[in-house]
């Protein structure tokens, strides 16, 4: 009896595993999510989960009254039309019990890795900051800077999460660059053109400040250990998002800082974009950024942002400013999902959006001193 009750988990856990991953793109965590608030978010009736987990119950009870010898199927053998003899199903599992063991316990145990039921929500020590410093944070008057001056100054300001802008360089390598269409801040650049890493980093930034390449940025992680980037790479299709990460996380590879890699927090923009890039480095964090979305403030399309979010352990969602509602922090704060608004830079604005209920602004000038003593 007390194999059948092993089996009979065994059989359901892989089963019911199998429908909602496979079939019906939910996962364990988003299931037990609306089955505890009697699906109260979803519109959908479960219809197809509920039929097949129906006839897969049903088949393990007359499975299960197999088993237990109150109902035997015999069969015929053969072979090339030789009958080798009759067997029924009692007979043949016992017979290859130790394989069918093997396989199911084989089967459960790649399940329950690769979709565990209560998956792990390790808190991020990020989490804890209320600003993110917006392209490196302002550098005495200038903005958009992503250099390693403006990182330095803003983390002696109490800075510690730094969203930088990522751009290639004609030479396939990774540098802090918002774009090569506008911001024409280096001395002989045009819009347009694309320089090699070496070109960039040998032209200060307004005259006067050094460039940033990823390979700095890692050397600079690594002295400062407390230091988090939030990427924006601008970039939506799949082919680019697998040639940018991959070169990012090779550059730390190679340069023997792959542990920084911890530490970065990727922005994506759409809702395949986070499993291209896993496939590159299994990054531990995540933000969802609106700002390239049609979003313009529905609390439905915003439902589905969160649904996507909880359910695929995105750790946040950020948009602008103008965006946010009371509505949409409460959707995102029964899921648990943070929720941030860039860019702020007015002060009384961010006390206005954090009494709102948000956890974090992405803002160029304002730094967490200000913060507290608002407080």
């Amino acid at each position: 009896m007390r194999k059948i009750i092993i089996w009979y988990i065994m059989v359901w856990y892989i089963a019911i595993t199998y429908v909602l991953h496979i079939v019906c793109g939910k996962t364990w965590k988003m299931f037990f999510f609306d089955i505890s608030t009697l699906f109260s978010d979803s519109k959908e009736v479960y219809g197809v989960e509920i039929i097949i987990m129906t006839i897969i119950i049903c088949i393990m009870v007359i499975l299960t009254w197999v088993l237990s010898n109150h109902f035997k199927i015999e069969f015929d053998v053969k072979f090339k039309n030789k009958r080798i003899g009759k067997y029924d199903i009692i007979t043949v599992i016992k017979k290859f019990q130790i394989v069918f063991w093997l396989v199911m316990i084989g089967l459960f145990g790649f399940c329950y890795i690769r979709f565990p039921m209560f998956p792990k929500s390790d808190d991020k020590e990020w989490e804890k900051y209320q600003t993110i410093a917006h392209a490196g944070g302002v550098l005495e008057e200038h903005t958009y800077s992503n250099c390693e001056e403006a990182i330095l100054t803003n983390y002696e300001n109490g800075q510690r999460v730094f969203e930088i802008d990522f751009c290639l360089t004609s030479d396939d390598k990774v540098v802090g660059k918002h774009d090569w269409e506008q911001h024409i801040i280096q001395e002989g650049f045009y819009e347009g053109y694309i320089p090699s890493e070496e070109e960039f980093l040998s032209i200060p930034l307004w005259g006067k400040y050094e460039p940033l390449s990823f390979e700095r940025l890692c050397e600079l992680m690594t002295e400062y250990p407390d230091i988090w980037i939030v990427t924006d790479s601008k970039l939506y299709d799949e082919e680019s998002n697998r040639k940018f990460f991959g070169i990012l996380a090779n550059t730390a590879k190679e340069s023997g800082m792959e542990d920084v890699l911890e530490r970065i927090i990727i922005q994506v923009y759409h809702e395949e974009m986070k499993e291209v890039v896993e496939e590159i480095y299994p990054f531990k964090s995540w933000i969802f950024t609106l700002y390239m979305t049609e979003f313009k403030g529905d609390e439905q399309q915003f439902l589905r942002y969160v649904r996507y979010s909880y359910m695929n352990d995105i750790d946040a969602i950020t948009m602008p400013e103008g965006r946010l509602t009371k509505g949409l922090v409460e959707i995102a704060d029964r899921y648990g999902i943070k929720i941030y608004v860039h860019t702020i830079n007015d002060l009384e604005e961010a006390q206005e959006d954090f009494a709102s209920g948000i956890n974090g602004i992405y803002t160029d000038s304002i730094i967490p001193s200000m913060l507290s003593k608002e407080k």
